[in-house]
């Protein structure tokens, strides 16, 4: 009895490892970053880089002098990072301007307390 449950024990073991081994698309769920979100991703990332090392210059284990360079360094790297966004963000196309008097027509129409149309109405009603 004691070998069969070493067994049983031994054959999970081996098969939870090695699952990701053999197949391992079904272990790797990622997904695809955009440019933006990389760039973000980074921002994010040089932004907990500065509060670490403003941790570690109270903590005494930077010099002063280091501690200053370094977060210079990383404000312009996160400064650059930031105009890449903006530039991606600034060529990202817009609405046309027809589509957009369009909508302004019909919310004039609508007024402040008009109904909602339908297709909208029933979407609504749905996700309630």
């Amino acid at each position: 009895m004691t070998a069969l449950l070493a067994i049983l024990v031994i054959a999970v073991v081996v098969s939870v490892v090695g699952y990701p081994l053999l197949w391992p698309r079904a272990a790797i769920h990622t997904i695809p970053l955009g440019p933006i979100t990389a760039l973000e991703d980074r921002k994010l990332q040089i932004y907990a880089d500065i509060r670490e090392l403003g941790f570690d210059y109270r903590m005494d284990k930077l010099e002063k002098a280091d501690y200053e360079a370094e977060v210079e360094r990383l404000k312009a790297e996160a400064v650059g990072v930031i105009q890449q966004i903006e530039e991606i963000r600034s060529q990202t196309p817009r609405a046309p301007s027809e589509l957009e008097a369009e909508i302004a027509t019909y919310r004039e129409k609508l007024g402040n307390s008009g109904p909602l149309p339908a297709p909208i109405h029933d979407a609504i009603e749905t996700n309630d």
